[in-house]
């Protein structure tokens, strides 16, 4: 992918292009940004949180754990002797 000419406004603030928007640089989401030996910057887009975590900051599972959280502090649980009688206590249930 070719370069293109751009200009940094006075607040620092440079629009990256939509042709390299498409290639990973979503609004809202984060970069790393990073000065090369020759004064040339280097942008890569980072994940705060890894793709294969984001079904976990979901507000279903949130709630869900908020509700387990709940039900922990609350004494709303029940302990096994060991794991033969977790699974019988499992397909029981």
């Amino acid at each position: 992918m070719e370069g293109e000419l751009m200009k940094i406004n006075s607040n620092g603030v440079l629009t990256i292009p939509a042709q390299f928007r498409k290639a990973g640089f979503e609004p809202n989401h984060y970069v790393n940004v990073s000065l090369n030996e020759d004064g040339s910057l280097k942008i890569t887009p980072i994940e705060a949180i890894p793709r294969n975590q984001l079904g976990f900051h979901s507000p279903s599972w949130l709630k869900k754990e908020r509700k387990a959280s709940e039900d922990l502090q609350k004494g709303k649980v029940k302990t096994y002797k060991n794991k033969r009688d977790f699974l019988k206590a499992l397909k029981e249930w």
